[in-house]
Formats: structure tokens, sequence, C-alpha cells
């Protein structure tokens, strides 16, 4: 099994390398184990639950605080209150946005949430990058180490700019500078930036053409972005692709229910699967409320590990009506629903290579980067697609989190 993760991405920084590293070497331990030959489902769960290295973003936020603010008291001995003062004093000090969309929340319930909770929205990090100044670094480790995402994505225009005023202790209002800078490009301001083909066909070329640490540089790899439209490639890639694997999961779905059709005397198009049917397809061994919906996450024991990584049907609808942005979750989702049916035959590292393969193609092809195992729900997958029935385990393991 030692070369199936090999298209796994773990070049960006030493740190991200060796973090991942981590990560493939507590898979490993668990493939390997005799408990996991014998029941899959709770040593996934065990492995989930005892052996991911999961920080409280909350526990992270205030030992930041403590450690810039240089208190005289014990970490232990500061009180919520005087972190959110400092809170407080910091964002208005640099005049950071408590909120990038307009919102009818009050900053003290913003800070209060963010004070009390144990995972984020990535948006979470970038605005506390401008209220506290942070580095670049800081930021990265956030969103990484904390939040067990990937770092910074150079093909979103603003996570690079986030970036490039990170790097430079520039504050929000640089920002907004930049980001307008983008958005009023004209046709004649397009092309200016160096740009390969074959390059540009196999990824951002961000070290190799551009040093986006300067003005400069960053402006003309702004060029470079809307020249090729990686954002808007990228957003339209993302719901094209989600539908194209909405629709291939449809099928089999209809194919299943049209097996029992001689008991039933109905058979069903693909075109009849409602988001309701795909859900409950895929999350079947989560508990469902009188209403029908998936009962509450919070109500799991994975609930840290898997925040905001359900597929409901809920955000299917919200997708394809265009309210909501495809995740990657929602395209891990998917993807590892069709090859858990359509490989069911295949060795399981045959087919975790083939899952994760056709994975980041779809990952990349939307703007997104590759597979991170670092990330919870991520490395759930992967370890259900080692197992020999990997959706019977994914359900199971669902279900016994909510025992």
């Amino acid at each position: 099994m030692s070369d199936i993760f090999d298209s796994l991405d773990l070049t960006k920084t030493i740190r991200d390398f060796d973090f991942t590293r981590k990560a493939i070497r507590g898979i490993h331990r668990t493939v390997d184990s005799e408990e996991f030959e014998n029941m899959d489902a709770d040593t996934i769960k065990f492995f989930l639950i005892n052996r991911l290295q999961l920080v409280s973003f909350k526990d992270q936020l205030k030992r930041y605080l403590w450690n810039s603010a240089g208190f005289d008291a014990a970490f232990g001995e500061v009180s919520d209150h005087e972190y959110a003062e400092l809170l407080h004093y910091s964002f208005e000090e640099n005049r950071a946005p408590f909120s990038f969309e307009p919102t009818t929340r009050k900053s003290s319930a913003i800070i209060k949430s963010w004070l009390s909770q144990d995972s984020v929205r990535r948006d979470a990090v970038f605005l506390l990058g401008f209220g506290l100044r942070m580095t670049d670094e800081d930021a990265s480790a956030f969103l990484t180490k904390v939040l067990n995402e990937d770092n910074f994505n150079f093909s979103d225009v603003r996570e690079t700019v986030f970036w490039f005023c990170f790097r430079n202790q520039l504050p929000y209002a640089k920002a907004k500078a930049l980001l307008n800078y983008y958005s009023e490009l004209k046709d004649e301001d397009l092309g200016t930036a160096p740009v390969s083909p074959v390059e540009a066909a196999a990824g951002l070329p961000v070290n190799h053409y551009f040093d986006i640490t300067n003005e400069d540089g960053l402006k003309k790899y702004l060029i470079y972005l809307k020249t090729n439209r990686i954002s808007e490639r990228a957003e339209n890639n993302s719901l094209r692709i989600f539908t194209e694997l909405l629709d291939e999961c449809r099928r089999i779905i209809a194919d299943v229910y049209n097996e029992d059709a001689e008991n039933t005397g109905k058979t069903r198009a693909a075109s009849d699967i409602s988001p309701a049917d795909v859900e409950k397809f895929i999350f079947s061994g989560v508990p469902v409320t009188k209403d029908g919906n998936m009962q509450k996450l919070a109500l799991s024991t994975l609930s840290n590990h898997f925040r905001n990584q359900r597929l409901s049907r809920q955000k299917i609808d919200g997708i394809l009506k265009k309210k909501q942005p495809v995740g990657r979750a929602d395209l891990i989702t998917l993807v590892f629903f069709i090859y858990s049916q359509k490989y069911i035959e295949e060795i399981p590292d045959e087919r975790c290579r083939l899952f994760i393969d056709k994975t980041n193609q779809v990952l990349t092809e939307c703007g997104f980067a590759k597979l991170y195992l670092v990330n919870s729900f991520e490395a759930f997958v992967m370890l259900c697609m080692l197992t020999d029935t990997p959706l019977a385990t994914f359900s199971e393991v669902w279900e016994l989190s909510y025992e």
C-alpha cells in the first residue's frame, strides 16, 4: 500500500510535508492493524477520534492571543471577557471588518462565537488575520493545523490577495484596493503577463513566473488570473462537474431501485432520483428526524471532525439553484459514492488508487488543491475506500458516531 498516496500533494512546504506524512503513517498503521481487518468501522471510528490530531479553534485562538498580548496572568487564568476585549481593541486598531459581507450580527456576538467554537469556516481565519495583523505563516497554521484544511489557494483571487497582505503586514483597506484593481482590469490590460500554455494546463505557475511577495509581481499575477479567467473557470467547472457527478450518482441509484422493480412494480429513471434520494443512499447511517432530515451533526461524536462536510439534500438543492458554491467535500463525497459502487469488485488498494486519481483530477479542474490527508473527512473516505465494502463502512461509521 506504500505507493497508493504518491499522487497526493505533499510539496507545498516542509512543514506541510511533515504534517501530511504523519497523517499517512497513521492511516498505514490503522489499515495494517489486525483490528482493521476484523471490524473496519469500529477501527476507523477509533482512528478518527483518538489518532487524528485535532486542535480546538477556540483554544488555539486564545493561546495565540495570550502569546501575542503577553498577559501577566497564566494562560488558564485569563477570562473570555479579557480575550473578547482584546479582540475588539485589535480589530478597531487595525480597522478590520468582523465580516466580509453585510451582516446584522453584532461584533460582540461574532467574537463570542469565535471564542466558543471548536471549528470555524475559512473566512473566520482571514478576518482574524486582518484583525490581529497575523503573518502569512500564522494564518497558514490556523488553516492547516487547526481547521485541518488546505493552505492558501493561489488560484483564488481573494486568498492570493489576503496572503500577500498577511505576508507584508498590510491592512484590510489594501486588500480591498487590490481586489478592486483586479475587478476593474480592462481588456487592454490583459494578456501582458507571461503565461506558458503547458504550465497553465498543468497548474498555476506562481513560483515559476511571478514574485507575488511584492506588489508589482502580484499585479502581474492578478492579470494572469484574469487573462486566463482562472477563478471564473474554476467556478464554472465546479458547478458543471458537480452536476455531472450528481447525474452519475442518480443513474447508479436508479439502477439499484430498478433491481427491485419486479417486487415493487415501478421502475425509475435517473431524472426521478431526488436530492433526498441521493442523501438517503450516501448517508444511510445517519439517523433522521421526524421531518426526514438528517439528525444534527452536533449530536455525533464526530461533529468536530466533519463540520460542514455533509452533502445534505438542502445543500444539493442550493448548489443546483446557484444559491451556494460547490465545496471540495461535496465533490469528494460524490466521487466516493460513484467509485464505491463502480469498482466494488476491485481489490481495495487498486480501488483507492483509482479514487485518489479521479478525485485529484476533479479537485484540480475545480480550482481546489489535491486530497489532503490531514483533513479528517478526506482521511475518513480514503480509509473507507480501503475496506472491502466502502459505502457500507462509511454508513456504519456514521451510525456508530450517533450511538
